[in-house]
């Protein structure tokens, strides 16, 4: 019948046979009970137990009665609170393990945030091409069913003011270009001297062929009449220029001013560097009904050349690169 002592600190000596001698042991702060309703306490633990009281203990008999005697009462504590007491504290491996599964979340949610940036960015812009494009239709209906004219001051921008809520309906949000608070006040007054991402078409292809004009020149002061699209839903009024562009028309017909002028992929990009390096994604339009959408990169010249009026060049491939 062996004993239970816990946490033994000074090493443990055999107990010796029913002749019954029991060496001193440290049992820490424990209390021992030996039955026969005796007791003591770490300090005054006997050297020696009695050959009786032994034999109680081998016999499972002891403070008369039959039933077999625990060497320790259920309350006392046998677990020392000094070496087992569980820290309330973050371990290391923990930690780390936390720390890792915030990155893997990270990791996972950023992108998607990005990409919502980038869908909302395109959104506010599309809303801006959208506010142009009814200020266009509202300027026709109040000019005898013409366009604003082509001119070298007051041009669209200050023409179709009246038609749209702010300065800052001329920017998309995605340009990266800002203004000056100085430079705003002017604006307010002078249009055309605002951060501007937007461009109108310059209805090349009508001047050429239905007014045998060839000369950018020789088209200031001239508009177009609404009579002249005649397929107003897939004709554009406005695109988005290139940050470095000064331009306010559109002239396609003009060397390389479709490249230079325009930014094809301003939104939904997949790939990096240089917009005029690239060939995805796709830029916003607002069309000559009103209405506004967003168009892939090559989408706006093929297969039809939507800046176009002119049956043959509408249809011509000349840009579709």
């Amino acid at each position: 019948h062996g004993l239970l002592l816990p946490q033994i600190r000074d090493g443990h000596r055999a107990l010796r046979g029913s002749g019954g001698l029991v060496e001193r042991v440290g049992i820490g702060s424990h209390v021992a009970m030996i039955p026969g309703s005796r007791s003591w306490s770490n300090g005054d633990f006997p050297a020696k137990i009695g050959a009786e009281d032994w034999a109680s203990v081998r016999m499972g008999k002891g403070a008369g009665s039959g039933r077999p005697q625990h060497l320790f009462p259920s309350s006392m504590n046998l677990t020392s609170t000094t070496s087992c007491r569980r820290s309330s504290a973050f371990t290391l491996i923990e930690l780390a393990l936390v720390v890792a599964v915030l990155a893997a979340l990270a990791g996972l949610m950023l992108p998607a945030l990005g990409r919502a940036k980038t869908k909302a960015g395109s959104m506010a812009c599309l809303n801006n091409m959208h506010q142009l494009g009814m200020a266009h239709l509202l300027y026709a209906d109040e000019n005898h069913g013409r366009f604003p004219e082509r001119r070298e001051d007051k041009r669209w921008p200050t023409q179709l003011r009246p038609g749209y809520r702010t300065i800052g309906t001329l920017r998309c949000p995605e340009d990266q270009r800002t203004s000056s608070a100085g430079q705003r006040v002017l604006a307010e007054s002078e249009p055309d001297t605002a951060v501007r991402s937007y461009i109108i078409n310059g209805w090349n292809d009508y001047f050429r062929e239905t007014l045998k004009i060839t000369g950018v020149a020789q088209m200031v002061g001239r508009s177009v009449p609404e009579e002249a699209v005649e397929l107003p839903t897939v004709t554009i009024i406005f695109g988005e220029k290139a940050t470095n562009s000064s331009s306010f028309y559109m002239d396609f017909l003009e060397n390389g001013k479709d490249v230079t002028d325009l930014v094809r992929n301003r939104h939904m990009t997949t790939s990096a560097g240089n917009l005029s390096k690239r060939n995805d994604g796709g830029s916003n339009y607002a069309f000559a009904d009103g209405h506004s959408e967003f168009i892939r990169y090559r989408g706006m010249l093929y297969p039809l050349n939507l800046w176009a009026v002119t049956a043959g060049l509408r249809t011509s491939r000349e840009l579709s690169n």
